[in-house]
């Protein structure tokens, strides 16, 4: 279920951005995920980021030109699946070659981290010196719905304690595949537990 977007007027975006700029400090992570609200300006995940203190790492999941405008201001990780990069390089890439290839296009953009979600195919991980590729665990479908979103709590799990960036992406193909296999969102236990069952491959 989908429901219209609120009207956002100026003062509180204003205050949005005050209490971001004061209230952050660097390495603090941030996500900016979703569509923009019609109210809004394109641009409001780039003013977003030029609101925040150094050092704040941010993490982009969003496509169209609000991606676009706030990926040249630069961002830690972005998350597009195949679809939304065809859609932003106007392509029809297929291959895991063409996808790491779009993904370190991405990266000179402005993400220093990309990871490209593949569905039931699995993923691809590029960061600035490792590129990894891997499945998905075993276990049924029930709802792909959140999947995506919960890859990307999965994967700040991770940066929020301290890991190495392979678990944070070893963490984060856990928590979605733990909300694909599950009537509702991935629990904590089911994402341990599939964490296990992951092999990432470093290309």
């Amino acid at each position: 279920i989908a429901g219209t977007s609120p009207t956002i007027d100026t003062e509180s975006i204003n205050d949005l951005l005050e209490y971001l700029k004061n209230n952050l400090k660097k390495g603090d992570i941030l996500s900016l995920s979703g569509s923009v609200p019609n109210s809004l300006p394109t641009s409001i995940y780039a003013d977003i980021i030029e609101s925040l203190p150094n050092g704040v790492k941010v993490v982009l999941d969003t496509r169209g030109e609000p991606f676009e405008a706030a990926l040249k201001k630069g961002v830690f990780l972005i998350k597009p699946n195949q679809d939304e990069i065809n859609e932003f390089f106007k392509a029809n890439f297929s291959t895991n070659e063409e996808l790491i290839n779009a993904g370190k296009k991405l990266q000179a953009m402005g993400a220093k981290n990309v990871l490209i979600s593949l569905g039931a195919k699995g993923s691809i991980f590029i960061s600035d010196s490792s590129t990894y590729i891997a499945g998905v665990p075993k276990g049924e479908l029930i709802s792909s719905n959140g999947s995506g979103d919960s890859m990307i709590g999965g994967f700040i799990y991770g940066l929020d304690n301290n890991l190495d960036l392979e678990n944070c992406y070893k963490y984060g193909i856990a928590s979605g595949s733990a909300t694909a296999f599950s009537k509702g969102l991935a629990k904590f236990e089911t994402t341990q537990t599939l964490l296990k069952e992951i092999e990432i491959k470093n290309i």
